[in-house]
């Protein structure tokens, strides 16, 4: 029971740091990348297409968080669904993205699983 009690704890509060600082670091990485020719094309156009999803489903959370700290959001609403199921989305196709943004973008994509997975509501502690 500890154990379990500890994952939440760890869970919880991954979702609610992880996502912003995952963000920032995956956006520097592939500006750092720049227009190297050493990855395939269909990787990059997925690593900038998880990165315009990774940057939406971050708008998605700072509403809900907001929503969250004034007390008068469900876990069951519309856009929590949206969130969790997004960001489920969003992990396996982060996983397809080229080599030096993919480990940023998949921590982000884990971030908002976290969050709207067990952050929110009364799965949390």
């Amino acid at each position: 029971m500890g154990f379990l009690l500890g994952l939440n704890v760890i869970l919880w509060f991954g979702g609610f740091l992880i996502p912003v600082p995952a963000f920032i670091l995956s956006c520097r990485e592939s500006i750092k990348r720049g227009d190297t020719s050493l990855a395939k094309v269909w990787r990059r156009r997925i690593s900038e297409i998880s990165l315009v999803l990774l940057g939406l489903g971050l708008a998605l959370w700072v509403y809900a968080v907001l929503r969250d700290s004034w007390g008068n959001y469900s876990y069951d609403a519309l856009t929590a669904t949206i969130g969790r199921w997004g960001s489920v989305g969003l992990v396996v196709l982060c996983a397809f993205a080229e080599s030096p943004v993919r480990r940023y973008l998949l921590l982000g994509a884990f971030g908002l699983l976290f969050f709207f997975g067990v952050s929110l509501g009364e799965i949390a502690i």
